[in-house]
């Protein structure tokens, strides 16, 4: 039986990470631990904001004070 090494799927993983997490600080673009952990909190925060921005938009009530609404979100 053939030996498999499995460094393809690894890098590609790993490759998918790093670009996520172009643009962090330090250690957290280039280690895969700590650029997985920064990239999985981003997620969560760009979650957490998406609906906050709804909300935000929701209590300005889409009216003439739109312009302040996008400045104040």
């Amino acid at each position: 039986m053939s030996r498999v090494k499995r460094g393809v799927t690894s890098h590609a993983k790993h490759k998918k990470v790093y670009k996520a997490a172009k643009g962090f600080y330090g250690r957290r673009k280039n280690t895969i631990r700590t650029a997985k952990a920064a990239v999985e909190k981003a997620a969560q925060y760009a979650f957490r904001d998406r609906k906050r921005k709804k909300r935000t938009f929701a209590r300005c009530g889409f009216s003439a004070s739109m312009p302040r609404c996008v400045r104040s979100a």
